[in-house]
């Protein structure tokens, strides 16, 4: 599994799912783009992206989830129906909280 410290350095220091700076090493960790749950690898690179602790937490806690899928990003509803593969991962995670009314993250991400 990568180091912490070498993600940071890799993603250059921003969290993958808000877009800001990720300050400390301390508020960083692991983001699984195909969660490990689901069969996502837990060692390989291209699995994984520096996210900020809170922002992984709050996303780990949604509704509607947000998946990669050929030609983008997609929301996928409870019951499994996916949107429209053209979005970016920050616009589909932006939407799908939205739609899951989670107060809490909205708050961080526009401050």
């Amino acid at each position: 599994m990568i180091s912490l410290e070498k993600l940071a350095r890799r993603d250059k220091w921003i969290c993958h799912i808000c877009d800001q700076r990720v300050e400390r090493i301390e508020d960083a960790s692991r983001e699984h783009l195909n969660p490990r749950h689901l069969g996502g690898s837990k060692i390989d690179p291209r699995n994984i992206k520096l996210a900020h602790k809170w922002c992984n937490e709050l996303k780990g806690k949604r509704y509607f989830s947000v998946e990669q899928d050929k030609g983008g990003w997609v929301i996928v509803d409870p019951n499994g129906n996916k949107s429209d593969p053209h979005l970016t991962y920050s616009k589909a995670l932006e939407i799908a909280q939205e739609l899951n009314e989670d107060k809490l993250y909205l708050d961080k991400r526009y401050k």
